[in-house]
């Protein structure tokens, strides 16, 4: 896992042009798709967040996830995928769910972004305060896992 704003730099040509993508201009609507290139894609996602007990974590073994809350807050639980046992499989989607509970909880702010790789499970759309929900504006980049080692 990595945190960082969306105004630094990365060392990392690949995570950088996300956040170039990111900074530069029409970002993609709810459930849109923009192919970045070099397997890299950005999926728009629009919600409102809900209470911890109903979000599932979830994990990936091709993509990394580059989570970037453009507006709201959240909480992202985030947890090691050994201390949790993976469900079946969705290759197509590259996602398995997993009972766990959070190591921690990462608060999400306006130009935050989250770097979470195949050994993080995480949970999305956690409202920050109980029976609060916030709607979300959020840039999901799925980033092939070669890319960012």
């Amino acid at each position: 896992m990595l945190y960082m704003t969306a105004d630094q730099k990365s060392d990392n040509k690949y995570l950088q042009k996300c956040l170039d993508f990111l900074n530069g201009g029409k970002l993609p609507g709810n459930k849109e798709t923009v192919e970045l290139g070099d397997g890299i894609r950005c999926i728009g996602n629009y919600y409102e967040t809900i209470p911890a007990e109903t979000c599932p974590f979830e994990a990936h073994y091709k993509f990394a996830d580059v989570q970037c809350v453009v507006e709201g807050v959240e909480k992202i639980g985030v947890a090691p995928v050994s201390k949790g046992v993976a469900g079946p499989y969705n290759e197509t989607k590259d996602v398995y769910f997993s009972e766990v509970e959070a190591d921690e909880y990462v608060i999400m702010e306006p130009g935050s972004v989250l770097c979470l790789m195949p050994e993080d499970l995480h949970q999305v759309k956690v409202q920050l305060e109980e029976g609060k929900p916030e709607k979300i504006t959020k840039m999901v980049f799925k980033v092939p896992v070669e890319l960012l080692k």
